[in-house]
């Protein structure tokens, strides 16, 4: 791990001592360099532990799972399925499946992730703020906002893309640009925006480092950008070989317009002030105060990185104005409703962003003033009075919203219960129990514990994977991609998850799925018909040729009150009936009309 060197002119304030690292002595150098692997280690270890014990996958996680299992099933995105530009995500989810098939190998997949996103955090931050209490509040911050775990892109990306610019800054060279490069690209793959985000944070960070030097300035970034797009050529043939470069980016756009009613048209309300009946501080009180305590931290930051210009080494600028670059990006697009659960998706750069510019606040206030034009005796003492009177209140302000964001952020991860659920405080031997009951209900199909949605799973899933060859395609009409991954067959049309009212809705789009429809054997479809008409406005195309081809045979009702009705090919003959309501069973594609 690199090391940004302190600030010259604050090693003799006594707050500043205690924030930064004491100049190393030699026969100190080596325990100073194990603890600096120790730290990030333990943090990574104890974040990963923690999401893992704790178990749990929501009901979008399997979005990604089922287009994991349908590479698994020997399909490619763009050519026979949709991928709205999220390769790598998918990717390492199949090989995840393909290792240990179920949902336990993606909890340990994507709770690893999330630990090494902890270690990183730590590892940028303290090196940002020359504090290893501040890299420990930023990690701890970071695991206590509990995001979910199939986001862990969101939270493991930007510090990487950091730690690289940190490398970067301290002796920039064209061999590191290509790791700048590397990161940008990979960011990219895991999903197309959190390239942007990454390039938005190193560019700002080259901006800063090369600032004085024009020259310099434009190769930097001619070439990271030329390394970027040489990197990322490979991919871009495969996309174009399987359906067209400006198709899936077109795709990527339509996937996007499911996500359009979130976003806010006002600011949110605390309800804790909306009435008598609110008084208690719940999850939703501690998801508005993060939100502005976000944009607040924007502000300061910015603020931070003025008023610093010239007191700051230039690679811890390019750093603290990358990660406040990049904090931004993610205010404007990511944060977004429903609020609490999108809040925790900050938590990286929320935590390394406000760990420097905390830090920074404390040197600031902690630096001797000058006073001129008045005898040294009452120079001094005025020095000192005004001293600690900026200390006191800068430092109230900013402890009381230190304190209140942690507060928050406990409230919003809801860390008790998440402990409680890992069983370690009930001992060693009981956490094991956990840990070993919850390999065998995450690897012995049918997983049903792992079941994302409140009640027991649906018969539905058994019939589909007793009733279906492994070979055919089923159709889900609502936005459940559950189904598909837990009764492990593929989803039909070439669309994981129907999102009316906006995206896929085109004719050109129906027209692609009608036509992936009609050289499938998809015997059996899943009809929301409390949803029906929202579907049909949506997708007419799609509902005229389920009214034409498709009847039901059976209903059952999920979790939320909707009735869903198990509709079958009308010209597919069956080999028999499954269960007490005597559902069609055994379907062969040889055997339809």
């Amino acid at each position: 791990m690199t090391t940004i060197e302190p600030d010259m002119e604050h090693r003799g304030s006594p707050v500043a001592r205690g924030l930064q690292r004491p100049r190393t002595a030699t026969r100190t150098r080596e325990p100073r360099r194990a603890l600096n692997i120790a730290l990030p280690l333990a943090f990574g270890v104890f974040g990963f532990g923690l999401r893992l014990l704790a178990g749990g996958l929501s009901n979008d996680h399997f979005m990604h799972m089922a287009w994991a299992q349908q590479l698994l099933f020997g399909e490619l995105p763009g050519r026979d399925f949709i991928d709205p530009g999220m390769p790598l995500t998918f990717g390492l989810s199949a090989a995840a499946q393909a290792l240990l098939p179920g949902p336990f190998a993606e909890v340990v997949l994507t709770a690893a992730m999330m630990g090494l996103a902890a270690g990183v955090t730590y590892a940028v931050a303290a090196d940002l703020s020359a504090s290893r209490l501040a890299g420990a509040f930023a990690a701890l911050l970071e695991i206590a906002l509990m995001p979910r775990l199939y986001n862990y892109p969101k939270i493991l990306l930007p510090p990487v893309a950091l730690l690289a610019l940190g490398f970067y800054a301290r002796r920039p060279a064209t061999s590191r640009l290509a790791i700048l490069a590397a990161t940008t690209v990979i960011a990219f793959l895991f999903r197309h925006d959190h390239g942007i985000y990454a390039a938005l944070g190193i560019t700002t960070g080259l901006l800063v480092i090369h600032l004085t030097d024009w020259r310099s300035l434009l190769r930097a970034l001619s070439s990271y950008g030329a390394l970027s797009i040489v990197l990322l050529l490979p991919y871009l043939g495969f996309v174009q070989w399987a359906g067209g470069v400006a198709e899936h980016f077109r795709e990527g756009v339509e996937f996007s317009k499911s996500d359009e009613h979130q976003l806010f048209v006002s600011p949110p309300e605390l309800p804790y002030l909306e009435g008598a009946e609110h008084r208690e501080w719940t999850r939703d009180d501690a998801a508005v105060l993060l939100f502005y305590a976000a944009h607040a931290l924007a502000i300061a930051s910015i603020g931070v990185l003025l008023f610093r210009w010239r007191q700051q080494s230039r690679a811890r600028l390019a750093v603290g104005a990358a990660s406040a670059a990049m904090l931004v990006g993610y205010i404007a697009v990511i944060l977004r409703h429903p609020i609490v659960a999108r809040v925790p998706d900050l938590g990286a750069l929320f935590a390394i962003t406000g760990a420097w510019t905390v830090s920074e606040l404390v040197r600031l206030i902690s630096a001797d003033i000058a006073f001129t034009g008045a005898p040294l005796g009452s120079r001094i003492q005025l020095g000192r009075q005004a001293r600690w009177v900026r200390a006191a209140v800068i430092g109230a302000v900013t402890g009381a919203a230190v304190t209140a964001v942690l507060f928050s952020a406990w409230k919003l991860g809801n860390v008790g219960e998440q402990i409680d659920k890992t069983d370690v405080l009930r001992g060693v031997r009981k956490a094991e129990e956990n840990l070993a009951d919850m390999v065998r209900r995450g690897t012995i199909w049918p997983w049903e514990d792992f079941w994302p949605t409140s009640g027991v799973m649906p018969d539905a899933i058994r019939y589909l994977n007793a009733c279906t060859a492994p070979s055919d395609e089923v159709l889900v009409t609502w936005n459940a991609p559950e189904y598909y991954f837990f009764a492990r067959r593929k989803f039909g049309s070439g669309l994981a998850l129907f999102l009316p009212p906006r995206a896929f809705t085109t004719a050109r789009d129906q027209q692609r799925m009608l036509s992936r429809l009609r050289h499938q054997h998809v015997p059996v479809v899943m009809i929301n018909e409390s949803r029906r008409e929202e579907f049909s406005r949506a997708y007419p195309l799609i509902e005229a040729y389920l009214q034409t081809f498709y009847e039901p045979i059976g209903q059952f009702t999920i979790y939320d009150g909707s009735r869903i009705s198990i509709a079958v090919r009308h010209d597919e003959r069956a080999a028999g009936s499954w269960g007490g309501e005597g559902w069609p069973c055994g379907f062969d594609a040889r055997r339809a009309h």
